[in-house]
């Protein structure tokens, strides 16, 4: 399986989507409305506010929907979507200037796509960190986030135990934060990764 197919079933429903169709923006919405709440829950500390970069983000989607077509890697666009509308409602209640200036601290000081780094060159970094896992481990990190398979399926395609590919992509994952870690992206790492579990 090459690692160049990993986004292929996301990037399919983007370009369904980018063509007006309602089912894939379903299929979408199913599949990342849990992760999208996450991410902005770990943000904004407040479920309703939560709730709402959720509403937010999807409604986005659905407008500029037409613009969607040629994005390459759908989780990093979605995180990358999550994270700014969440620190945008940050901006938006941080009416003393106390609150926002630790709000601006925090986004200046953890940047991750913003003037240094834009979602092109975070599918970079995430494709070659995924590129330098090794073989047996790499095969079972995108057979199960490409294919979906469970624990039980890869080891039966594999030959393995359900146990060892639970252990093989818990250490894909550690490969992976190891690799990044020299970006700064570890702050925000968690709930990325989150966006491909």
């Amino acid at each position: 399986m090459s690692q160049e197919n990993y986004f292929h079933i996301d990037s399919g429903l983007f370009k369904r989507l980018s063509r007006g169709d309602e089912k894939a923006f379903e299929s979408i919405f199913k599949q990342y409305k849990e992760k999208v709440f996450s991410l902005a829950l770990q943000i904004l500390k407040d479920p309703t506010l939560a709730e709402e970069v959720v509403q937010d983000v999807f409604t986005g989607i659905w407008k500029n929907r037409e613009q969607l077509e040629a994005i390459a890697m759908p989780p990093a666009y979605l995180f990358t979507i999550t994270r700014n509308r969440s620190l945008d409602m940050l901006r938006k209640i941080a009416n003393d200037d106390k609150l926002r200036e630790l709000v601006w601290k925090q986004m200046e000081e953890d940047r991750l796509i913003t003037n240094d780094m834009d979602i092109s060159e975070l599918e970079k970094l995430i494709q070659q960190a995924i590129r330098q896992l090794p073989e047996k481990r790499r095969q079972i990190f995108l057979l199960s986030r490409e294919a979906g398979l469970s624990y039980d399926r890869i080891g039966a395609e594999m030959g393995i135990s359900k146990n060892t590919v639970k252990t093989q992509l818990q250490l894909a994952v550690k490969d992976i934060k190891a690799y990044l870690e020299p970006y700064r992206l570890l702050y925000w790492l968690g709930p990325f990764l989150h966006f491909f579990l």
